[in-house]
């Protein structure tokens, strides 16, 4: 049960500062079960280096089996907030830190309660925290705020957790040790993550307010979007055109109401919406899939330049 103490801490405690509301129990869950899933995977490879007397390295085989159930997370809900890559990374950690720890008390039943103890909140810590920061790097790299974040992202924790294993201090102070340690650093990286939500919400903001402002007052023509759409327009049948400009305001009417969302959460009220409203915001989402397949791949390159989509549009667009 240790290692289940600095996994509900720390969940809780970023719960606690997620003053956006990214955080989704169901996505928790299932980074829970990755977690498991590759800790159960690493005992197989154990069992493998040991049948052919190969050299078994934990801080290899453990962090890249982990970085991979971080990434399937990462593809399958479009993680793009440093909050959620905490989270989610502390939840996949979490997992496999609990499937370990039962494994090796099992193994060693006549082990003291305080050294168990210790262990348990410090190997704990380690897991947790070792996805949690290559799940940020690969997210903050993927995003370009971090050159280099991929492969900073699975170097460090295998450093840190090679250092783990060397057992340079007493069990206890280790175990304080890596506590801090992630801590300090999860505090840091969750201040910089809130900063970075601001930014994206106030440039980001006005840029579609102020073009869905031209296209509702037919005034697109006198802008650079308007310009643009122009230059691009000989290249489509006029339906298809036609549908590529219907796809441009429902993305920015939908995309302006969930940044809105946003902004209401980080102050505190939640966003109060009429079933009309929810069935309203259902059917144009819908029809944005429908547009989405019709304009095509190339209709929709083209379109970049204008949206200046980013990961963090379409995932709240999305979510």
């Amino acid at each position: 049960m240790s290692s289940l103490i600095p996994i509900f801490i720390y969940i809780i405690t970023l719960k606690l500062l997620d003053s956006y509301k990214l955080i989704r129990w169901r996505v928790l869950v299932v980074g829970f079960c990755f977690g498991a899933l590759a800790a159960a995977a690493s005992l197989g490879v154990l069992e493998v280096t040991k049948a052919l007397n190969l050299p078994f390295l934990p801080f290899v085989y453990e962090e890249v089996l982990k970085a991979l159930g971080a990434l399937l997370l990462w593809r399958m809900f479009r993680i793009v907030f440093t909050v959620e890559s905490l989270c989610y990374g502390a939840a996949i950690g979490g997992g496999f830190a609990l499937l370990e720890n039962i494994i090796y008390l099992l193994n060693l039943p006549d082990l003291e309660i305080h050294t168990s103890l210790m262990r348990g909140i410090g190997t704990s810590m380690l897991h947790i925290g070792s996805v949690a920061v290559f799940l940020t790097l690969w997210v903050n790299g993927k995003n370009r705020a971090i050159r280099g974040g991929h492969i900073w992202g699975i170097l460090i924790p295998m450093a840190i957790h090679y250092v783990f294993n060397e057992q340079m201090l007493p069990v206890t102070l280790q175990m304080i040790g890596t506590v801090v340690l992630f801590l300090a650093l999860f505090l840091a990286l969750n201040y910089i993550s809130d900063r970075k939500v601001v930014a994206w919400l106030d440039d980001g903001m006005m840029n579609h307010i102020e073009l869905l402002m031209a296209l509702r007052k037919g005034q697109l023509a006198e802008t650079k979007a308007g310009i643009y759409l122009r230059s691009i327009k000989e290249q489509f049948d006029p339906e298809v055109f036609f549908d590529m400009v219907c796809y441009v305001r429902t993305y920015l009417e939908l995309l302006i109401a969930a940044q809105s969302d946003l902004m209401l959460k980080e102050v505190g009220m939640a966003p109060t919406l009429t079933d009309e409203e929810k069935s309203r915001r259902s059917d144009m989402l819908c029809e944005l899939k429908q547009l989405d397949k019709h304009i095509g791949k190339m209709g929709l390159s083209l379109l970049d330049p204008l949206l200046q989509s980013t990961r963090e549009d379409l995932h709240v667009l999305y979510q």
